[in-house]
């Protein structure tokens, strides 16, 4: 039985599909780096404290610490139980 590298799916898959995969994660590289250099250095919610690694639960966006905790018990009392 031949190795897959050896079959005509695995060549497709290493000589088309690999490459496609490198790119597409390029891509995502890409776009991840420029939202990071266009995200705001303040809070959008209190416009006053610097923003932080944490993300609003709603939107995505980086809160700082105290928007953060207050947003999250919000989502946390809209959760069904």
């Amino acid at each position: 039985m031949a190795d897959f590298f050896q079959t005509r799916m695995g060549q497709k898959f290493y000589e088309a599909d690999v490459p496609r995969i490198a790119k597409a994660l390029e891509r995502i590289a890409d776009a991840l780096e420029a939202q990071n250099r266009s995200a705001p250095s303040v809070c959008p919610h209190c416009k006053e404290q610097p923003a932080t690694h944490k993300l609003d639960p709603f939107s995505g966006q980086a809160v700082c610490e105290p928007c953060h905790k207050a947003l999250r018990e919000e989502w946390d009392s809209r959760r069904p139980r």
